[in-house]
C-alpha cells in the first residue's frame, strides 16, 4: 500500500512539474515578426477585431427575422367538453357533450397575398328533442385567401424590410473592413514605434559612450596640468544625464512593446517580441490623380453610405406606399359533411356534398394618417441627408487622400533634409573633438555637439519610419493597406 501511494506521490508531482516547465517554455517562446507578419497577426488576433466579427453574424440574424414574415404558421387544437345546466328553453340541451379537432396552416407570400387552410372536425351529443341527429358528427375545410389592391400590395413593399436588413448586413462588413483597416494602421504604428524606441535606445547608449570617452580625457588632461580639476565634475554630469536618457529610453521602449502586444492579441505580457526591421523603402511617390479616383470608386465610407442612402430609399417608397387605403380582396371556399356517423361525414366531405363560398372587397383607411405620414416624412427627410451626406463625404475623402499624399512627399524630403543634417553635425562634431584636444573650445561645446550629432543620427533613421508610416496612412486612405499584406475581407 505505501509503495502505490508513493507512485501515485511521485506522478502528481511529475506532472506538476510538467505543467509549470511548459507554462515557462511558452512564456520564454520568442516571437519573431516582420510588419506584414505583425499586422497579419493583428487581424487575426485581436481582441477588440473579434468583438466586432460578430457585428455581420449579428445583422443576419436581423435578415432571419424579416424573412420569418413569409414563414408559414401550423396550429394544432383538441379538445373535449361536458356541461350540465338548466336551460331556459326547450331547444337547448340541459346534458351536452363535444369533441372538437382544429388542425390550421396559414401565412403569407411575398406577393401580399395571405392564405389560411383550415380543417375542423366536431363530435356532439345533447339531451336536446330538437336535435334531428344525435349524437352528430360534423367536419369543415376552407380555404381563405386575401390579397391586397393599394396599401402593401406587390413584391418590392412586401420584402422592403427583408432588402434593408441585407443592406444593413452588408454595411456591417463594410464597418468590420474599416475596424480592420484601423487596427492594421495601428499595428504599423505600433511596430515602427517600437523600431524607432529602439533606435532611441541605441542612440542614447551612443551618446553614453562618447560622454564617457570625454571624462576619461578630461582625467587625462587634469593628470597632465591642462585642464582645471573642477571639469571634471562637467564631464561627469554629462555621463549622468546621459545615464537618465539610457533609463527613459528604456522605459519607452518596454511601453512601445506592450502597446505591440495589445494590438497583436499577446496575453502573456512576459512573451517576447524581436522586430525583423522595417519594410523595403521606395523614394517613388503614388499618382494623386489616380489615387482620387480610385478612392472614389473603392472607399470603404462611401460604400457604406451609398448602401445606407439605398436603405432610406427603399424604406421612403415603401412609407409612401403605407398611406394609401388598405383595400383587399377577399374569398372564402368551403366544403363540409354532418352525419351520425364519422366515416359517413369525411365521405360527404370528400364528395363535396355540402359547399360554402364567400367573395367580398375591404376598406380600411384612417381618417388623418399621422403615422403614416410621420412615418413617410422621417423616412423622406433621411433619405435626402443620406443623400447630401454622400457630396460632403466625396469631397472630404478626397481632401484626406490629398493631406496624407503631401505628408508622405513630405517625410520623403525629411529623409534627404536629416540626411544632410546629419552630415554636417558630424563634420561638426569631429571639428569640435580636435578643438578640444588642442585646448581652443570648452567641454561645454564638446558635450553639445556630442548631443546634437546622436539626435541628428536618430532624427534620420526617425524620418524613413515616418514616411513607411505615412505610406500606410495614404494607403489606408486610399483603401489598398489591406490588400498589400494579401488580406481580402
Amino acid at each position: 500500500m505505501g509503495m502505490r501511494m508513493g507512485w501515485v506521490i511521485r506522478t502528481i508531482m511529475a506532472l506538476v512539474a510538467v505543467f509549470f516547465l511548459s507554462g515557462l517554455a511558452e512564456a520564454s517562446e520568442t516571437i519573431h515578426l516582420t510588419v506584414a507578419e505583425a499586422v497579419r497577426m493583428a487581424i487575426r488576433e485581436n481582441i477588440g477585431l473579434k468583438a466586432e466579427r460578430y457585428l455581420p453574424l449579428i445583422s443576419r440574424g436581423d435578415v432571419l427575422i424579416e424573412e420569418s414574415a413569409f414563414d408559414p404558421d401550423i396550429s394544432l387544437s383538441l379538445g373535449e367538453s361536458y356541461e350540465r345546466a338548466m336551460s331556459p328553453s326547450i331547444v337547448t340541451s340541459t346534458r351536452q357533450r363535444s369533441f372538437d379537432l382544429d388542425i390550421s396552416l396559414s401565412g403569407r407570400v411575398d406577393a401580399g397575398t395571405r392564405y389560411t387552410v383550415k380543417w375542423n372536425y366536431q363530435k356532439f351529443r345533447g339531451d336536446s328533442s330538437f336535435l334531428i341527429i344525435n349524437p352528430y358528427h360534423l367536419t369543415e375545410l376552407t380555404v381563405t385567401v386575401s390579397q391586397p389592391l393599394l396599401k402593401g400590395f406587390g413584391r418590392k413593399n412586401q420584402r422592403t424590410m427583408i432588402a434593408v436588413a441585407e443592406g444593413n448586413k452588408r454595411i456591417s462588413g463594410y464597418r468590420l473592413k474599416g475596424k480592420m483597416e484601423e487596427t492594421a494602421l495601428k499595428t504599423i504604428n505600433a511596430y515602427y514605434n517600437v523600431l524607432i524606441a529602439e533606435e532611441r535606445l541605441n542612440y542614447a547608449r551612443f551618446s553614453l559612450r562618447l560622454a564617457e570617452d570625454v571624462r576619461e580625457e578630461v582625467k587625462a588632461k587634469i593628470g597632465a596640468g591642462v585642464l582645471s580639476p573642477v571639469e571634471v565634475y562637467k564631464a561627469e554630469s554629462g555621463v549622468a544625464k546621459r545615464e537618465e536618457m539610457v533609463l527613459k529610453a528604456g522605459n519607452g521602449l518596454k511601453d512601445a512593446i506592450d502597446e505591440l502586444r495589445l494590438l497583436l492579441g499577446i496575453r502573456d505580457w512576459r512573451r517576447e517580441i524581436v522586430l525583423s526591421g522595417e519594410e523595403e523603402f521606395s523614394d517613388g511617390l503614388p499618382d494623386i490623380e489616380a489615387s482620387i479616383t480610385k478612392v472614389l470608386k473603392y472607399s470603404n465610407e462611401i460604400k457604406q453610405a451609398l448602401l445606407e442612402k439605398k436603405n432610406r430609399e427603399m424604406l421612403q417608397r415603401f412609407y409612401l406606399n403605407q398611406m394609401l387605403p388598405d383595400v383587399e380582396l377577399f374569398g372564402t371556399v368551403g366544403v363540409s359533411g354532418l352525419s351520425d356517423t364519422r366515416a359517413d361525414a369525411l365521405d360527404r366531405l370528400l364528395k363535396g356534398a355540402d359547399r360554402t363560398w364567400q367573395v367580398g372587397v375591404s376598406l380600411r383607411m384612417p381618417l388623418f394618417r399621422k403615422a403614416e405620414r410621420g412615418r413617410y416624412l422621417k423616412a423622406k427627410y433621411e433619405q435626402e441627408r443620406a443623400a447630401a451626406r454622400i457630396d460632403e463625404l466625396r469631397q472630404r475623402v478626397v481632401l484626406d487622400l490629398r493631406k496624407k499624399w503631401r505628408a508622405l512627399e513630405l517625410n520623403l524630403k525629411r529623409i534627404a533634409a536629416t540626411g544632410k543634417t546629419r552630415l554636417a553635425e558630424q563634420k561638426r562634431l569631429e571639428a569640435g573633438e580636435g578643438r578640444f584636444r588642442e585646448g581652443l573650445t570648452t567641454l561645454n561645446d564638446l558635450l553639445k555637439f556630442q548631443e546634437e550629432y546622436t539626435e541628428s543620427l536618430f532624427e534620420e533613421r526617425k524620418a524613413v519610419m515616418d514616411y513607411l508610416v505615412s505610406r500606410a496612412e495614404f494607403e489606408r486612405a486610399e483603401g489598398s493597406l489591406l490588400s498589400r499584406f494579401g488580406i481580402h475581407p
